[in-house]
């Protein structure tokens, strides 16, 4: 009998301009608008992720030789402002890169973390304002999210086909 050879093409993504990139078990993309903190984890939340939480220097420096020496918007920020710092997406905090002096008070509100604003501290950690700093200053973060592997399966019979996500153990 005549076998059928079925391609199917699958983007796996919800928004075209999104080109994610894997590391390890996540995968990354920069958000598309610049903004405050909440603007661009709100991007990041309806693409199924969260700003980047950066949970090994392996990573952090992945991201800094991926993305560059911009002013990127992490996950980390201080909800309570209270000087306890928690990443956006749940992780717990069990590694840091604060630039020397950080995080510091300078304003009640500076409970928002960006990477790399000076030359002298690429890749180490800023405490900001909402808005960025200096003050108005629209950043785009790094986002993160699990990757995710997808397989096809054919079967013997023509035109049965099934589409799976499966996340990386």
């Amino acid at each position: 009998p005549a076998h059928l050879i079925l391609a199917l093409f699958v983007f796996v993504g919800p928004a075209a301009g999104v080109e994610w990139i894997s590391f390890e078990d996540s995968e990354y993309a920069l958000t598309e608008i610049g903004g405050n903190w909440l603007d661009c984890e709100a991007e990041a939340q309806a693409l199924g992720a969260h700003l980047v939480a950066l949970n090994d220097s392996t990573e952090s420096e992945w991201i800094l030789q991926e993305f560059g020496a911009d002013p990127y918007w992490i996950g980390l920020h201080e909800p309570e402002s209270d000087g306890h710092y928690a990443w956006s997406n749940g992780d717990t905090l069990s590694f840091a890169a604060w630039a020397p002096g950080q995080p510091d008070q300078l304003g009640a509100d500076h409970d928002y973390v960006v990477i790399s604003l000076f030359t002298a501290h690429i890749g180490l950690w800023h405490n900001t304002p909402v808005t960025g700093w200096p003050a108005g200053t629209p950043s785009i973060g790094i986002m993160e999210r699990p990757r995710v592997n997808t397989s096809i399966t054919v079967s013997d019979s023509p035109m049965q086909a099934r589409l799976q996500h499966v996340p990386n153990p």
